[in-house]
């Protein structure tokens, strides 16, 4: 209970955050807003996005990116034109960028967090295969368990199915535990009514 209120007011702060932040204007360095001790909001060009455009293929799949090592901020700009000119995914939209302190292991720089929305064709099988390439890409590296990294992406929910594989299970099993998924989202379910119907509940603990 006491978790579910702290969660509650960060998002209550976020949302005053990003209020705020929206009336100034972005520009190549971006903006940033403080929304706590340990989490701040970051808008660059393209984070936050939304499309104009309409959208025809058929599923919708939330997915989380992150990253500590280098110019994260940069490295997500470079992912989102990456993914732009992608065949296989449209991008819906963005949120602003959270900066965050790491979990698990603590010994190492704060984490840059975004949430994308996307629409593919893929399976969710054939998706995550495919998202591990482009990690790769990227230079991603898996060291040991929640190590510092270049990139990170998860499926955080595909439509709105449950899954369970090997590979990936959906819903993503930490979500409802991790700010860097919670307050992201939370940005782009406010302003966009077909995601907040979709997922609104599965933000509720």
């Amino acid at each position: 209970m006491v978790r579910s209120k702290e969660r509650r007011a960060k998002i209550s702060n976020l949302k005053k955050s990003t209020q705020h932040s929206s009336e100034q204007s972005d520009n190549s360095a971006g903006t940033r807003t403080t929304l706590s001790a340990q989490h701040s909001i970051h808008k660059i060009p393209k984070f936050p996005y939304k499309t104009d455009s309409i959208l025809t293929k058929k599923h919708t799949v939330v997915v989380g990116i992150g990253g500590n090592i280098g110019d994260t901020k940069r490295r997500f700009q470079k992912l989102f034109y990456f993914l732009k000119r992608d065949a296989f995914l449209d991008i819906v939209q963005t949120s602003s960028i959270l900066q965050n302190p790491p979990f698990g292991y603590i010994n190492q720089p704060d984490f840059y967090n975004a949430i994308m929305i996307l629409k593919t064709n893929l399976s969710p099988i054939k998706l995550i295969r495919y998202l591990l390439k482009v990690e790769k890409k990227f230079k991603r590296q898996r060291e040991f368990k929640n190590s510092p990294r270049t990139l990170d992406i998860d499926i955080i929910f595909y439509d709105k199915i449950t899954y369970k594989k090997s590979e990936l299970t959906l819903p993503h099993p930490k979500y409802k535990e991790r700010d860097s998924v919670l307050l992201p989202l939370n940005e782009i379910l406010k302003s966009n009514k077909i995601l907040l119907k979709m997922y609104n509940n599965k933000l509720k603990s």
